[in-house]
């Protein structure tokens, strides 16, 4: 049983001969969901700041909208992280047919690759093909992984000599409607990309990427129990 980010399992054995009663209850936390409901609450934020500013000049008030929208990417990329690295917890569940020991050795090799990698084990366990990495939303979670890794590890680079921060705004573009407190020749990354198109995007993306893995996968839809509760407009 689930219950946002709780998971409660339990036995009770009854003895009917002398009365003899062994109950168990194992609690853990998961954050995938918490993680998107918070992230869905920063979104919310930076669209209450964009529209209460509508119209203004580029003013300190983006620093509000910058510092939102960062948390709401970071966390939509760790709810990701987070729901990947659930399924292996639940290894039991989810890939019955593969004995526990080389479950285990197989998630000691791939439990620092990247995401995607992660998901494509998942899959492979499971018998069904590998992602679709040239589609969506598969392609727009790499996009998302790119603009959080770029966020974490920020290389500065001059406006005038740009390599980077210019391949991942092509990147980006027409993925997102970007800040329009901006003039139009300012570049998606690194400061453009701070909008509620972004974070809406970012969390859209997420979504549909779990339910397209789960249906991939032929698992049970661990977000249908909380439909209705990811507000991010």
């Amino acid at each position: 049983m689930e219950n946002n980010g709780s998971v409660i399992t339990g036995s009770v054995n009854i003895d009917m001969g002398p009365c003899t009663l062994h109950a168990t209850v194992r609690t853990r936390t998961n954050l995938s969901v918490p993680h998107l409901f918070s992230s869905c609450l920063f979104s919310r934020q930076v669209r209450e700041l964009e529209d209460r500013n509508a119209g203004k000049e580029f003013g300190g008030f983006w620093e509000d909208i910058f510092a939102h929208a960062t948390a709401s990417v970071l966390l939509t990329v760790a709810a990701l992280e987070s729901y990947v690295n659930e399924l292996f917890a639940d290894r039991d569940a989810n890939f019955p047919s593969l004995r526990t020991d080389i479950l285990v050795k197989l998630w000691n090799a791939y439990e620092t690759k990247r995401l995607l990698d992660k998901a494509d084990l998942a899959l492979l366990i499971r018998e069904v093909g590998p992602l679709d990495r040239g589609t969506s939303p598969t392609q727009d979670i790499d996009l998302l992984v790119g603009l959080r890794n770029a966020l974490i590890h920020f290389k500065p680079e001059w406006f005038d000599e740009q390599p980077e921060h210019a391949r991942l705004s092509s990147q980006l573009s027409g993925r997102f409607a970007p800040s329009s407190f901006f003039q139009k020749g300012e570049p998606i990354f690194p400061r453009g990309w701070a909008s509620h198109g972004c974070t809406a995007w970012a969390i859209r993306s997420a979504i549909e990427f779990i339910t397209s893995f789960e249906r991939q996968a032929g698992l049970p839809k661990r977000l249908e129990q909380f439909e209705g509760r990811f507000l991010y407009e």
